[in-house]
């Protein structure tokens, strides 16, 4: 190429000049590198580490994998250049290192930078009262542990020689480095070499936590388009919490993150109201006495806010799930801020647990019971605890001012809450989903009356709504079980093998069935599980506590009963029901719906009275 003449596109000659060019060899084994340096580097990416010493965390999968892809290809690397802004050569002082190539151990200065200087340009001498010529390179090798000598010639007393080591082994080795994606292929992969190549193992990097870029409403950040804003012109638009949240949400992984406006806007009004309710609920708080009840305090006080009307002693059924639900939320928004996936947690944190809140608030207001106060005050607490990362102002104006906690919430340790009790998270589930399903299906009926089509009631109408459990599943089930159980060995169902063993007149309806055992079993969910189908909580006892709620939830709903279906699912007894219904009454001639009950999916009807 350089013995080539060659032209730009406007005719003119292209000079091409040959220069001296000072590289870095990165390069593997087998391509020139050194024999040791990028396998160590790499071990040290792969998490395989040396012994004693924790591998990198990447946080992704993907930036371990890029990681990975650069050390394989990187080798000769111009790490100089003869104009422009850096640090000197120290073999070549005609050359600068070039920007990419510089200040990949910075964060080593930084760690004794207090004793070395006083402001930011070196002016003034700090504590150590040491000047830059007398930090020589043996200096530097004792400070930064890399040998257990202190030099003869120094001039630097022991004592602050002493205090700089120690800041130094103090601090390293460096926790995280956040940076962009875009300089995996560069700069963060030099940064890893250049501490692997100075430093034993116990002071490389622990993390790199690399980020994609922004975007501001979904289209890339552009001052020509008039698509950017300045994280001062954020704050002055929706305040600093507002701002932050709307970042949290902006989006996890290495993929461009997307702050979009309309979420600072809402996250103004959303952290305002639940403001409000917090301190409604403990400044207005109005504590019921023994012999009074939530609904009759509701009904002759007037209170700005009802969920204010709280009661105290033993817990019930929905306290303890609400309770339950917070822990769970709780391990979850600390695993998912530790793995710094802030969108995240933010979902775990925030609306996850406003969420939490609605459903206790509406399943005991239905209940006609209220908020228990210790419900109230501790789900506060663990809220204020779980925004403080994002939202530290709301989160301190709660901590200090509404709580009247003597210390800031910035000096709280994150909460130490037990692990939540699976057959509580099951029963949660299974309310959720048996009032969604019953809603739903009223919801389907009004939807066909709009149309103009027959409906199996009228849901405009007063209704009574029969919900029917069943304590065992249908017998025939139990005999597909059993086959599939015999047809079962090495994480696999025999499909052949079972339908062979079913009569024909049963496979119709058993193989649907049975794909249903076959997916569970492969998926690695335990066999005894599987073939025993136990429930982890008592469905009636459940479906006794939400028939409150359920009355309430359904449209001019005036009955709600409970009914336990027998062993034929020819008929039922009614074991729960709203005020009026006659517990333990027989009920035959069920409809169709009640065939479908088996444990853990209840079947309903609707009927117009």
């Amino acid at each position: 190429m350089l013995g080539t003449p060659s032209n730009m596109q406007s005719g003119d000659e292209c000079v091409a000049g040959h220069l001296d060019q000072w590289f870095m060899n990165y390069g593997t084994p087998e391509r020139s590198g050194d024999t040791e340096w990028q396998p160590a580097v790499l071990e040290h990416v792969k998490n395989e580490g040396h012994e004693g010493k924790e591998g990198l965390n990447t946080f992704s999968t993907d930036v371990k994998n890029n990681f990975v892809r650069v050390l394989d290809w990187l080798a000769q690397w111009a790490c100089a250049r003869s104009y422009g802004l850096g640090t000197r050569l120290p073999w070549d002082k005609s050359q600068l290192v070039e920007s990419l190539s510089d200040s990949t151990i910075y964060a080593a200065y930084y760690t004794v930078a207090h004793l070395l200087h006083k402001d930011i340009f070196g002016k003034e001498r700090g504590a150590a009262n040491v000047g830059p010529e007398e930090m020589t390179d043996q200096v530097w090798d004792y400070v930064f542990c890399r040998t257990d000598q202190i030099p003869k010639d120094t001039t630097i007393k022991t004592e602050s020689l002493e205090s700089m080591r120690r800041e130094f082994s103090y601090w390293y080795p460096l926790d995280i480095n956040i940076s962009g994606k875009d300089l995996i292929q560069n700069h963060l992969t030099f940064f890893l070499y250049v501490h692997t190549a100075l430093f034993s193992p116990e002071y490389w990097p622990r993390a790199i936590r690399a980020n994609g870029h922004l975007m501001l409403n979904g289209e890339k950040m552009s001052k020509s388009t008039g698509n950017f804003l300045t994280l001062a012109e954020a704050t002055a638009k929706f305040g600093a919490d507002a701002t932050r949240i709307a970042m949290a949400d902006a989006g996890d992984g290495i993929e461009d993150a997307n702050f979009e406006e309309p979420v600072a806007n809402a996250s103004i009004l959303r952290m305002y109201e639940l403001r409000q309710w917090c301190e409604s609920m403990i400044v207005d708080a109005r504590i019921l006495k023994e012999d009074e009840s939530f609904a009759k305090v509701k009904e002759s006080e007037r209170h700005k806010n009802n969920d204010a009307i709280q009661r105290s002693g033993p817990k019930i059924f929905w306290d303890e799930l609400f309770e339950n639900e917070l822990m769970g939320l709780v391990k979850i928004a600390g695993e998912e801020y530790e793995a710094t996936n802030y969108k995240a947690a933010l979902k775990s944190g925030l609306y996850d647990f406003i969420s939490a809140r609605d459903f206790y608030r509406e399943a005991t207001k239905a209940a006609g019971v209220g908020i228990h106060q210790d419900c109230a005050r501790r789900y506060i607490e663990l809220q204020a605890l779980m925004v403080t990362v994002v939202a530290p102002h709301w989160a301190e104006h709660i901590w200090r001012e509404v709580l009247g906690k003597a210390d800031s919430v910035q000096n709280a340790r994150w909460p130490e809450v037990a692990a939540s009790k699976p057959e509580l998270d099951a029963a949660r589930e299974y309310v959720r989903s048996t009032s969604s399903n019953i809603t739903s299906a009223e919801g389907a009926q009004l939807k066909k009356m709009s149309k103009g089509k027959v409906t199996q009631f009228d849901p405009k109408k007063e209704k009574k709504l029969s919900v029917f459990a069943a304590l065992k599943y249908p017998a025939w089930q139990e005999d597909v079980i059993e086959t599939v159980r015999k047809n079962f060995d090495g994480m696999k169902v025999d499909i052949g093998a079972v339908s062979k063993s079913l009569p024909k007149a049963e496979s119709k309806r058993a193989m649907p069935f049975v794909q249903v055992l076959k997916r569970s079993l492969e998926s690695g969910i335990d066999s005894s599980t599987v073939f025993e189908r136990k429930l982890a909580f008592d469905e009636v006892k459940v479906l006794g506590e939400m028939v409150a709620g359920l009355k309430q939830s359904v449209q001019k709903c005036s009955v709600v009963e409970i009914v336990v279906m027998d062993e034929e699912w020819k008929s039922g007894k009614v074991v729960a029901g709203s005020e009026g219904v006659e517990v333990g009454e027989k009920r035959e001639g069920l409809p169709g719906a009640a065939e479908g009950a088996v444990p853990g999916q209840p079947g309903f009807y609707f009927e117009n009275v």
